[in-house]
């Protein structure tokens, strides 16, 4: 049970009033509110009063803040130089690595214009839709092109005996090793010291006959050394229908560039059967002491005399030392001597320039051999370090 109730604690009401006075305690909460945040309010503290001792622990601690920044700045200023000059050796280390690579590369370049100007024949077959050609050495590997390395310098030979310091084919030669190209295998670079000799296989791919044309393309020279410059190209068809007799199975011609030496004035003929106005056309060699040869010598030479030592003209010897026969005929001995007609460049920019065919099947054995002619008669000091640029070409047409 809830406790009595005692009765003195309850107050007496005013008989006056109809309702009873609101208590005045209703207002004691917020009173309670209030201590309570006046309770949760933190006491004011009363600053801390350094010693002196605080106090110069203190100057000291902001001298020491005050060094050290400055012991940074100036790190941090070094830091930078350093940083400028790492930057600076690199690039100076960059540009000597990229010059020195510069030079290489000039260098190599150089050499390799060098090696091509004075040294390498690129050789060329450009095919044309179902018209297909190609190049070989071996008659096995057959490619678009074909490089040809001669000798590191070309010093001047002479196609002549007398003169010869390296083995030049002679033209009869040259005919019987192409004749044997048809059974055997007689492709592939023969440079020598002083002469650039190779021979090469030109095939038709394709099921129907293709004409092409073929040249030699003088792309450069320099102090005239073409003058002097000889060129022999020959052809020998491989698996030519026996019936045909449209062109020959083998074909020799010598190139060289029409004489200015005004004794070759009366020499119109060329090889190839063209008479040159002005004449002009040069022999493939010319004979022992011809440099002194006035025009009338040489024509009489042509014609088997030479001068004697009695001012009169004779016939030449053919005999050797023992008295036995060198040469069957003057023709003979004028042939393998060098004394027969060139055929003349075809122009300034070519050393020849003609077209032919191959039939379906057929293959075409080319032998070039190219030096330079000491017997010239333009074969001067004057040439001495020039250079001659060539290129062969066959396209498809």
């Amino acid at each position: 049970m809830a406790e009595e109730i005692n009765q003195n604690q309850i107050p007496e009401m005013d008989e006056n009033l109809t309702e009873a006075p609101a208590p005045e305690k209703a207002e004691k909460p917020e009173k309670t509110a209030d201590k309570a945040e006046k309770a949760d309010k933190p006491k004011k503290v009363k600053a801390h009063r350094m010693t002196k001792e605080e106090k110069a622990a203190a100057r000291e601690a902001a001298k020491n803040k005050s060094r050290a920044q400055k012991e940074w700045e100036d790190s941090l200023v070094a830091h930078k130089r350093v940083k400028r000059e790492e930057m600076k050796r690199k690039m100076k280390r960059a540009m000597l690595i990229l010059l020195v690579f510069s030079l290489i590369l000039t260098s190599v370049v150089y050499i390799m214009l060098l090696f091509i100007e004075e040294n390498n024949i690129r050789i060329t077959a450009s095919s044309k839709e179902e018209k297909s050609i190609s190049l070989s050495f071996d008659k096995v590997t057959w490619t678009p092109y074909l490089d040809v390395d001669g000798p590191e310098n070309m010093w001047n030979i002479s196609y002549n005996p007398v003169y010869k310091l390296d083995d030049i084919p002679s033209l009869g030669e040259i005919n019987a090793m192409l004749v044997d190209a048809e059974s055997g295998q007689i492709g592939g670079n023969h440079s020598a010291e002083n002469v650039i000799e190779f021979c090469f296989y030109l095939r038709n791919n394709s099921d129907v006959a293709v004409p092409y044309t073929f040249e030699m393309l003088l792309e450069s020279n320099d102090k005239g050394l073409e003058d002097c410059m000889r060129v022999i190209w020959a052809n020998h068809y491989i698996g030519t229908n026996p019936d045909r007799e449209d062109r020959p199975e083998t074909s020799i011609n010598c190139y060289a560039s029409l004489s200015k030496d005004p004794r070759m004035e009366y020499n119109t003929l060329g090889a190839n059967g063209i008479e040159y106005e002005g004449g002009g056309v040069e022999k493939i060699a010319y004979p022992q002491g011809s440099e002194t040869y006035n025009q009338e010598q040489l024509m009489m030479y042509e014609q088997g005399k030479i001068l004697g030592y009695n001012g009169q003209y004779k016939d030449i010897n053919l005999n050797g030392p023992t008295g036995e026969p060198m040469y069957p005929s003057i023709a003979n001995y004028l042939e393998e001597t060098g004394y027969v007609n060139t055929t003349p460049f075809f122009s300034d920019e070519y050393v020849l320039h003609e077209e032919s065919y191959l039939d379906v099947g057929e293959m075409l054995c080319v032998y070039v051999c190219i030096w330079i002619e000491g017997s010239d008669f333009e074969c001067v000091d004057s040439a001495l370090g020039g250079y001659i640029t060539l290129s062969i070409t066959f396209t498809a047409n």
